[in-house]
């Protein structure tokens, strides 16, 4: 079955291919290959947070390595789609939200954002279907123009479409 649900499945795992072996800092001081989330982060309790901060003085993008999802991380976010009832492709546009840290004071974590855009457009250019789903021509990318040092953040905008489902009756 060929459905929204079953293309952000598919493009997390995609995800996971494309950076298996390229790793990006992280916040333990080490190196990782990017944690794949679907459509949203998980939770992180506010309260141990809020403590956390006014305890520290810190601001809210403080690395905590138990409070904060793991940088890096790309969020599969399945935006909105159209669906057709006359045997043409649905469409869905998704997002991938994309966090890359950098601590180090000549603040180069854009430049992890630019790579980790560019292999994923490599890979759609290469080859534009991802099984039976197909990426359309244009893939758009921004990057936050907001201080949020250590974490960088950046968008990819991407439409695919999905199969049509074949009418039952001859007469439709």
């Amino acid at each position: 079955m060929f459905t929204a649900f079953f293309l952000q499945k598919k493009l997390a795992e995609e995800l996971k291919k494309i950076f298996k072996g390229f790793c990006y800092p992280n916040c333990d001081g080490g190196m990782q290959e990017p944690n794949i989330f679907e459509q949203f982060l998980p939770l992180v309790d506010i309260k141990e947070l809020a403590d956390d901060q006014e305890e520290q003085g810190s601001g809210l993008f403080q690395c905590q390595r138990e409070e904060l999802p793991p940088a890096p991380y790309i969020q599969v976010i399945l935006l909105e789609g159209k669906t057709s009832v006359v045997d043409e492709p649905g469409v869905v546009d998704v997002l991938l939200h994309i966090c890359a840290f950098d601590e180090s004071k000549k603040r180069i974590g854009y430049q992890h954002l630019i790579n980790m855009m560019q292999k994923v457009q490599e890979r759609f250019q290469k080859d534009f279907m991802l099984d039976n789903y197909r990426c359309n021509k244009e893939i758009e990318w921004a990057l936050a123009d907001t201080e949020d040092h250590p974490f960088y953040f950046g968008v990819m905008a991407m439409s695919f479409e999905i199969m049509a489902v074949r009418k039952e009756s001859e007469y439709l």
